[in-house]
């Protein structure tokens, strides 16, 4: 498949974003995520992933605030509605509990994804791949091999370089 073939629509440009791009790995026994993105610019690369994570933490905020508003007026509801003093004493709990949910969804920035170490541009000596210079010369060796290699089979084969006809 062609990276930049036209026109594309928007779900093959994010799978290909997926496949190439973005990197997503999760720890086996933690619950730690490592969020990787690699781009010919580092510092587009490190934009990227920053924002990623802020969208990310910002999106599922969103969601949990409005969830729990959800609830709050579900809660109020049913409370308006009854008059009994245990259920109204446990329904003020779990309106408190969702009280404090909403706050933390609202305030904190990292809501759901907490960064331990924010993306970074490398430095211009980190391994970066592929080295072309390396690769360049690694061909050239490579192609001088293989030619020096066929050369001398094709002078030692037998009968290879002998005339068929007599003069």
């Amino acid at each position: 498949m062609i990276f930049f073939s036209w026109p594309r629509s928007d779900i093959e440009v994010a799978r290909d974003f997926d496949e190439r791009v973005l990197r997503i790995v999760t720890g086996d026994k933690s619950s730690l995520v490592r969020l990787q993105v690699e781009w010919r610019d580092p510092k587009v690369a490190m934009l990227w992933a920053n924002d990623l994570v802020a969208r990310v933490n910002r999106e599922l905020a969103l969601k949990a605030s409005a969830e729990s508003q959800r609830r709050i007026k579900f809660l109020q509801g049913y409370l308006a509605r009854t008059s009994e003093l245990e259920i109204r004493s446990a329904l003020y709990d779990q309106l408190a509990d969702e009280l404090k949910r909403l706050a933390s969804a609202t305030v904190r920035p990292e809501f759901a994804l907490r960064v331990i170490q924010p993306a970074y541009v490398p430095d211009r000596y980190d391994y970066v791949w592929p080295k072309r210079f390396l690769v360049l010369a690694l061909g050239a060796i490579g192609g001088l091999a293989l030619g020096l290699a066929l050369a001398t089979a094709a002078s030692v084969w037998p009968g290879r370089n002998s005339p068929d006809r007599a003069d």
